[in-house]
């Protein structure tokens, strides 16, 4: 069964020509492999959601890092993140930028290896602070922590949604 969806642009009441324009497929507000590639490298900071040990839906924004095509964060072991991982692993980690929004919805992986929550650390405070290498440094330094742990989120799918067929006035 084909993909049915009508999306009404009422942006343009104040556009000289009034149209109306009507789009019919989801398929040309989606962003490809590459694009979603480009959005995570331009954000400097992830939304992140999952289930609370009690059920309740949870969301936090956190700077994030990509290394060797994974994508990863960091949290103390003692926060409650990390509790309701371990015991329901699913998560989604979300980005948003100029050209659209990016979902991946997945599993956490929580890994106890210093060396690689030391990249990661670094590598997110990079990610964060793209421009000011003061900055990340200076993140870099409060995220160094022996007592935290790296979060692999390997995506089972991604939604997303692209600005860029859309006309900008």
């Amino acid at each position: 069964m084909s993909e049915q969806f009508a999306f009404i642009n009422y942006w343009n009441d104040h556009h000289p020509d009034h149209q109306v324009r009507y789009y019919n497929h989801l398929s040309e507000f989606t962003l490809d492999d590459e694009k979603i590639m480009q959005l995570m490298q331009g954000a400097d900071i992830a939304t992140v959601a999952w289930a609370a040990s009690d059920g309740s839906a949870r969301a936090i924004a956190v700077p994030f890092a990509l290394l060797d095509d994974e994508v990863y964060f960091t949290a103390e072991a003692s926060q409650p993140i990390v509790k309701s991982l371990e015991g329901d692993n699913r998560i989604s980690m979300c980005w948003g930028g100029m050209i659209g929004a990016a979902t991946a919805r997945g599993h956490a992986e929580i890994i106890d290896d210093q060396d690689l929550t030391a990249r990661v650390c670094e590598a997110s405070a990079k990610q964060r602070y793209q421009n000011d290498a003061d900055k990340a440094a200076k993140l870099a330094s409060r995220l160094a922590s022996p007592t935290r742990v790296s979060i692999k989120v390997t995506a089972d799918k991604h939604i997303t949604f692209s600005t860029l067929g859309l006309p900008r006035d």
